[in-house]
């Protein structure tokens, strides 16, 4: 932290004078000096060990974080997979190999409601494909022997929440809004009683092998847009290209090209296509 600080104070004293006094554009320079600390914190987890990149001399940007801890084990994993580019976008559109929890206020964003934060458990594997975005205000954890991954062009909006303990894998190209949450498990065992009072026997949907209850992996295919504050919960499977509309609690699979809302989730439309705009 010494050596960033450093940075970032003499960072600061060349552009101090030039943010004075321009108004609107002083949020420019505010924004340029978070890059600045966000890629210095980048590139204190790669040389910590905890980010490993398969890209040479990649650019990682990761916002502030508060209260969050990565246990040794922990593997964060940047690679280099192949996907096209959004239809209509540039194959450059994204000028970083990864971008966590940064808000660029030169573009329309919608503002976090709580803190950036990580919890990575030992031998848990957060794998991110480059030129993929996280908003601010996430929340990412990742159980004992679990994995995330996000795959190549996805841009995720601010108050991302993710609750895993087995598998959530997101495709390419995929936009979700904010206010998001992914639940790979039922977070707590289920059970009745039987017979006389306090004879209590557990049902049939109780998962006696770990604490948190019943879990299933979560897949989400390409090309497949989520909106505002939809939850995803386990077992879920969602069909390439398929739009899930705001406020939808998905608790079954999505057939491609499927446009999905309501509580639970029901089908709409079918042969839906959209496009980045």
């Amino acid at each position: 932290m010494g050596m960033m600080g450093g940075l970032l104070a003499r960072y600061s004293r060349n552009v101090l004078k030039d943010m004075m006094g321009l108004g609107s554009r002083r949020w420019e320079w505010m924004y340029k000096l978070d890059c600045l600390e966000a890629r210095l914190r980048g590139e204190m987890l790669k040389q910590l060990g905890h980010i490993k990149t398969e890209i040479i001399n990649s650019t990682i940007l990761i916002g502030r974080t508060h209260r969050s801890f990565i246990e040794n084990g922990a593997t964060v994993v940047v690679e280099s997979s192949y996907a096209d580019p959004p239809e209509g976008k540039p194959s450059d559109y994204n000028e970083f190999d990864l971008v966590l929890g940064l808000m660029n206020p030169r573009k329309y964003q919608n503002p976090p409601s709580r803190p950036n934060r990580f919890r990575l458990a030992k031998d848990s594997i957060l794998t991110f494909s480059n030129n993929s975005r996280i908003g601010p205000g996430f929340y990412l954890s990742v159980a004992k022997e679990s994995s995330l991954a996000i795959g190549k062009w996805t841009n995720i909006g601010a108050d991302f929440t993710v609750h895993c303990r087995l598998s959530i894998k997101v495709g390419h190209r995929c936009l979700i809004s904010h206010g998001v949450t992914f639940m790979d498990y039922d977070g707590h065992y289920i059970s009745h009683q039987r017979g006389k009072r306090g004879n209590r026997i557990e049902s049939s949907i109780t998962d006696t092998g770990a604490n948190l209850g019943r879990g299933s992996p979560i897949v989400i295919g390409d090309d497949v847009w989520i909106g505002l504050g939809a939850t995803i919960l386990k077992g879920v499977k969602i069909g390439e290209g398929s739009v899930i509309a705001a406020g939808t609690r998905v608790v079954r699979d999505v057939l491609p090209f499927t446009l999905v809302a309501g509580n639970p989730a029901r089908a709409i439309r079918k042969n839906v296509r959209w496009r980045h705009f």
